[in-house]
């Protein structure tokens, strides 16, 4: 009995430190699934924002020009009325409306199928009612004509080299071919439009070039200076000069925007008559004027 007992001791204590180890080991396990379970359960049940769903405000375009709308907070959009949309199902679609309109947008968000109805504006201003026109047509009797344009409040004219001044309502023209002229007008709103005139070019007729008969140039901002320029854009190879009583040439230029100023060698002249002698070639052929122009003071 003894023996017995002494050989199941040590069997008795393995058992026991067996059935510990094993109650040990279960725990962990069983620690390590919850973890496991709750971390699962973590990554499976995140927490989902309420979605902000916006749009973008009201806003004004000018008639035929694209304005991109937006819509945010959302994984489908539908936006009404299509037309005039370049795609009604996305969030930011091109609109371009023939009139204002109001367009409504539906967002739904995916996950917790959260949606909003959201609306803005987009108001069409027309475009002005541009309209151009011209004097006359040119010819060697009416070298210049003078354009106009209404229905806007800012002008450009195109082709600029032959105006004296592109960026104004009715500028002055003189072409030495048959041209198109197109301007565009800008309204107070910033919208634009456009226009066309033709100018029609013929050789008929003679080159009137006419100077006056007296300037006065006593620095009063009027007739200070006797010259062509009004011809510039018509002249080709010019030569001008002016000669005194005693037939001293007081002033010479090829350049038709120079004038005279009345001064010969830094010193105005006397007042009195002084002959002036233009030659020049023009679209219509040759030309020499020869005349006398009174120097007042």
């Amino acid at each position: 009995m003894t023996d017995f007992f002494l050989n199941f001791v040590p069997i008795f204590v393995f058992l026991v430190n067996f059935f510990k180890l094993m109650a040990i080991l279960v725990f962990f396990i069983n620690v390590f699934n919850f973890v496991a379970v709750f971390v699962f359960f973590i990554n499976f049940l995140k927490f989902v924002p309420i979605p902000v769903f916006s749009i973008s405000p009201d806003t004004s375009a000018c008639m035929n020009s694209a304005v991109q709308l937006r819509a945010y907070g959302g994984d489908v959009y539908s936006w009404q009325p299509a037309d005039g949309l370049t795609n009604p199902s996305i969030y930011n679609p091109m609109a371009t409306p023939s009139a204002s309109t109001i367009y409504t947008v539906k967002i739904v968000e995916n996950t917790c199928k959260d949606s909003a109805s959201l609306s803005t504006r987009l108001a069409v201003a027309p475009l002005p009612a541009v309209k151009a026109g011209s004097s006359n047509d040119i010819d060697c009797t009416k070298p210049v004509t003078q354009l106009n344009a209404t229905g806007a409040f800012k002008y450009v004219w195109s082709p600029a080299a032959t105006l004296n001044d592109s960026g104004i309502a009715a500028p002055l023209s003189s072409p030495g071919v048959t041209t198109l002229y197109t301007v565009k007008g800008t309204d107070n709103n910033g919208c634009s439009n456009y226009d066309s005139v033709k100018v029609l070019v013929t050789k008929n007729g003679d080159l009137l070039v006419n100077l006056p008969n007296a300037f006065s140039p006593n620095a009063d901002g009027y007739n200070d200076c006797f010259g062509i320029s009004r011809y510039a854009g018509l002249l080709n190879n010019v030569d001008f000069s002016v000669y005194d009583r005693f037939g001293v040439r007081v002033f010479h230029t090829t350049n038709p925007m120079n004038c005279w100023d009345g001064r010969y060698k830094g010193s105005l002249q006397d007042a009195g008559g002084f002959v002036y002698v233009l030659k020049a070639s023009t679209f219509c052929g040759e030309i020499f004027k020869k005349g006398v122009v009174m120097m007042l003071k």
